[in-house]
């Protein structure tokens, strides 16, 4: 084997290392997209929550319309 040779593969490997990293990394970021959406789903769904318990106090004994 010869330095070409050996160039030749440390390059190779290289561009594959870099094909790993950029498929993981669009992996990852779709995982974050995930996740970003079940939090601001999960912040909508508490904020509601917090309305209506905001409206029962408030509304003291008389009926409240949901």
């Amino acid at each position: 084997m010869g330095p070409n040779s050996v160039v030749a593969v440390v390059v190779g490997a290289a561009g594959l290392l870099a094909i790993a990293v950029g498929l993981w990394g669009l992996s990852a970021q779709e995982a974050a997209g995930k996740l970003h959406r079940a939090l601001r789903a999960t912040v909508a769904r508490a904020q509601a929550l917090l309305s209506l318990r905001d409206a029962l106090l408030s509304a003291g004994r008389e009926a409240v319309i949901v």
